[in-house]
């Protein structure tokens, strides 16, 4: 599939606006692009025929009165804070496209489509980006009917993962993956994520192109470590995302003859 956003705010343009937000419904602090909910405020009243297609997202504040109104006899009427909550619900970072990009400068946009498929940390679909155009792509064959998912959050670091599900889309993932993942000792995923940080470290300081096999050794080493904290038993036919890494730089290292 492949989807044009309906609206995107790039990093090095004037519009870009990141804030820190205070939710008095759950008492969190969160990060918001608020420049992006200003910028689709604004091309929903240039647009009103538009509003009803953004407004049907999801979003944790429905609004008050008459919410299915787009229009009076002064013109389009758009609830900023739904456009707020659906911002913080559906955006998505499309990366930079010109310089670096930081906290407070990061690109953001909102993909209409994109944003009516659901998280898995089990995804069957993974997006990419060519500039504001978001690429969904199959991993695999889907049958007829299956549902599609893709990962909000790729973190292998279990822990991070939740807490960003949480705080940024309101949910804890529930996936088998997750399920098996929080039935380990604390102390033994401490020790996986030590070793798929080491391994991060490893795949970003030494290129895959030409490795000599001291450092293929290495990156065995690395994965064999790695996936000996995994439960084989428990484990079965679930991803191991903490190797994944280093397994695709190997791969790229090592390949077929």
């Amino acid at each position: 599939m492949v989807e044009k956003a309906f609206c995107v705010v790039w990093g090095h343009e004037s519009e870009v606006l990141t804030a820190m937000t205070y939710d008095v419904r759950d008492d969190r602090i969160r990060v918001a692009p608020v420049g992006l909910t200003k910028a689709i405020s604004q091309k929903l009243l240039r647009n009103s025929s538009q509003i009803a297609r953004v407004m049907d997202l999801y979003g944790d504040y429905q609004g008050e009165g008459d919410v299915a109104a787009t229009k009076t006899e002064e013109g389009a009427v758009v609830d900023v804070f739904r456009v707020h909550d659906i911002v913080s619900r559906n955006a998505f970072g499309p990366g930079g496209q010109f310089g670096e990009e930081g906290a407070r400068n990061a690109s953001t946009g909102l993909w209409i489509w994109a944003a009516y498929i659901n998280h898995s940390c089990i995804a069957n679909a993974k997006k990419e980006y060519v500039g504001d155009l978001m690429v969904l792509r199959a991993l695999g064959a889907i049958k007829k009917g299956e549902e599609i998912f893709h990962s909000y959050d790729e973190s292998a670091d279990y822990e991070a993962r939740q807490k960003a599900l949480l705080t940024t889309w309101g949910f804890e993932c529930g996936c088998a993956l997750c399920a098996a993942e929080r039935t380990d000792d604390d102390k033994l995923r401490r020790k996986r994520q030590t070793l798929a940080n080491d391994a991060d470290d490893f795949v970003n300081t030494t290129h895959w192109t030409n490795a000599k096999r001291i450092a293929i050794a290495k990156a065995q080493r690395f994965a064999r470590d790695i996936d000996a904290t995994y439960d084989d038993k428990k484990y079965d036919g679930v991803p191991r995302l903490a190797s994944a890494r280093v397994r695709e730089w190997l791969a790229k290292a090592t390949p077929l003859k």
